[in-house]
C-alpha cells in the first residue's frame, strides 16, 4: 500500500522539496555575491581622495617646451631663461630676432611672443596674438590700486581697440640729457640755449665718417624720430586723443603743417652741432653726454654702470617755440616691451603662468638691468637707482612725466613700421640738406599717403581709431 499510495506522491513531493533546496541553494548564492560585492566597494577599492594622492606627479621636465620668440638680445633671453629656469623645471626655447624679421614671418610658431609697442597694432590687426586672460586684466588694471596694478601710461601702452592684449613691460621715454648745469633749470631747457651749448661744446665723438649719417653705420632711424618728435611735442598743440600725424577724417599726413616745419628745422640745427650723439641710439646719446664726450642730446638712459669718473646729468623736457612755451606732450619711443600669448599656444595654462611669473616685480627688477625696455613697478628703486645718480633723476623724471598725455599711440597702426621708416630716411636726408626741408617733408608726406593707399584707406582708418582706442577691437 505504501507503495502503491505513496511512489508517485513521494516523487512529486521529493522533486518539489529538492527544487526548493535547490532554488534556496541558487538565491544564497546570489546574496553572497551581492554582499562580497558591496563589501569590496567600502573596504577593497580606494577612496576618490586616496586615489588622487596616490596618482603620479607630472614631471614638469617632460612637458613641451615653452616656445617664447623675443625682439631683444641674446643678454636678455639669457637672463629670462636663466631666471625661468630657477622657477619651474618646465624646458623653456627662447629665439631671439629683429623686428624686421618678426614682420617678416607668416604666423607665430610661439607660445609666448615679447615684442615692442609700436608693434601692438600690427600684431593685432594680423590676428597674432590672444587678449590678456580676463584673471590679469581684473587684477592689474581694473582692481583698486596696490603694487599690483600697472600704471596708467602702462595700460594705455598695451590697449589697442579698448583692449590689453599683453603684460606691458615699461615705457621708455626719451628726455632731454646734458652734462650738470651750472645754474639750476628744474628741468626746462630752451633749444637755443642748448644749441649754443652745443656750440661751444662741439661733439667730441665725431669723425669724417659720423658727418655724414648716411655713411655712418651707426644711424638709429628711431631715435632719430625720438628726438625729433620731443621737439614736435613741446611746438604742437595737437592733442594726443585726436592723433598728431594724420588727420581722422581722412588720414592725410599732418608732416606739411607749421609746427612739423618747425620742429624739423630745430632738428637740423641740433643735428648739425652734434652729428654723432644726435643720429646714434639712445644709449649712444646717454652715454656721450655721461662721459662728457658731448654736452647734451635727448636719449633714454643706458643701464650699463658707469666707469668711475662719469659726469653726472641732468634731464628734462625741452622748451621751444616762439613763445616760449614747455611742451605738454611726451613721446613714448615705442620701444617698451609687451609680453603677449600668441594665437597658436597649445599650452594656454603655462603660457598665461609664464606672464604672471613675467610681471612680478623681481624678475622686472633683473630683467631691467639687461634692457632699458623692462622696468620695475617701483620707479626710482632697486639697486641700478641705487648705483645710477643719473639713472635715479631719469626715473623720478620719468615718474613725473608719466602721469601727462602722450604723442605717438597712433604710430601703433597697422604698417606703422612702413611709416616710420619713410619718416626715418626724411630725417636722414633733412640732415644733409637742411635748405630741402619742405620739400622733403612733401615727399614723405606723399609716400605716407602711398601706404595708406596700398594699405586700403579706409582699413587703416579704422586702425588708426583702434590704436587712439576710438573704435573697439572686437570689430576685428
Amino acid at each position: 500500500m505504501d507503495a502503491s499510495l505513496g511512489g508517485p506522491r513521494l516523487r512529486a513531493l521529493k522533486q518539489s522539496h529538492f527544487g526548493k533546496l535547490k532554488f534556496m541553494h541558487l538565491g544564497s548564492i546570489r546574496i553572497w555575491w551581492v554582499w562580497l560585492a558591496i563589501i569590496g566597494l567600502f573596504v577593497g577599492c580606494p577612496s576618490k581622495q586616496e586615489s588622487a594622492s596616490k596618482k603620479p606627479t607630472e614631471d614638469e621636465s617632460q612637458r613641451p617646451a615653452i616656445r617664447v620668440l623675443l625682439v631683444g638680445s641674446e643678454e636678455l633671453a639669457e637672463g629670462m631663461k636663466r631666471r625661468w629656469q630657477g622657477t619651474s623645471q618646465q624646458p623653456i626655447n627662447i629665439k631671439t630676432l629683429s623686428e624686421e624679421s618678426l614682420l617678416a614671418e607668416k604666423g607665430l610658431k610661439a607660445d609666448i611672443v615679447i615684442y615692442p609697442a609700436r608693434l601692438l597694432g600690427e600684431m593685432v590687426e594680423r590676428k597674432w596674438l590672444n587678449p590678456l586672460p580676463a584673471k590679469m586684466v581684473e587684477k592689474c588694471s581694473k582692481g583698486p590700486e596696490s603694487e599690483l596694478t600697472w600704471p596708467i601710461p602702462w595700460q594705455g601702452q598695451a590697449t589697442y581697440g579698448k583692449r590689453l592684449w599683453g603684460v606691458p613691460m615699461g615705457m621708455s621715454i626719451p628726455v632731454v640729457v646734458r652734462q650738470t648745469p651750472s645754474v639750476e633749470t628744474k628741468g626746462i631747457w630752451p633749444l637755443a640755449e642748448l644749441q649754443a651749448i652745443a656750440l661751444k661744446s662741439p661733439d667730441q665723438g665725431s669723425n669724417s665718417s659720423d658727418a655724414n649719417p648716411k655713411e655712418s653705420a651707426s644711424v638709429d632711424p628711431n631715435a632719430m624720430i625720438d628726438r625729433f618728435l620731443l621737439i614736435l611735442a613741446s611746438q604742437s598743440t595737437i592733442s594726443a586723443n585726436t592723433g598728431a600725424f594724420f588727420q581722422l577724417r581722412d588720414l592725410k599726413p599732418r608732416l606739411l603743417e607749421p609746427a612739423f616745419i618747425a620742429a624739423a628745422k630745430e632738428f637740423s640745427k641740433c643735428g648739425a652741432n652734434s652729428p654723432t650723439v644726435w643720429t646714434g641710439s639712445h644709449e649712444t646719446a646717454w652715454s656721450a653726454v655721461q662721459r662728457g664726450k658731448a654736452a647734451w642730446s635727448i636719449g633714454i638712459p643706458n643701464l650699463t654702470p658707469p666707469a668711475a669718473d662719469a659726469v653726472s646729468l641732468s634731464a628734462g623736457k625741452l622748451e621751444s617755440g616762439s613763445q616760449g612755451r614747455s611742451g605738454t606732450l611726451l613721446v613714448d619711443s615705442g620701444s617698451g616691451l609687451i609680453a603677449s600669448v600668441s594665437i597658436t599656444t597649445f599650452q594656454s595654462a603655462v603660457s598665461n603662468f609664464f606672464l604672471e611669473w613675467l610681471d612680478q616685480n623681481d624678475q622686472r627688477e633683473a630683467l631691467s638691468r639687461d634692457t632699458t625696455s623692462i622696468q620695475p613697478r617701483s620707479i626710482g628703486q632697486g639697486v641700478a637707482a641705487a648705483n645710477r645718480p643719473d639713472l635715479a633723476s631719469y626715473q623720478r623724471l620719468r615718474s613725473q612725466l608719466m602721469a601727462q598725455g602722450l604723442l605717438l599711440h597712433e604710430l601703433r597702426f597697422r604698417g606703422g613700421y612702413r611709416y616710420r621708416q619713410k619718416l626715418g630716411e626724411t630725417l636722414v636726408k633733412i640732415l644733409e640738406n637742411p635748405e630741402k626741408i619742405e620739400e622733403l617733408l612733401a615727399q614723405c608726406r606723399q609716400e605716407w599717403e602711398t601706404i595708406s593707399e596700398e594699405l586700403d584707406r579706409d582699413a587703416q582708418q579704422r586702425s588708426l581709431e583702434r590704436s587712439l582706442q576710438l573704435l573697439e577691437a572686437d570689430a576685428l
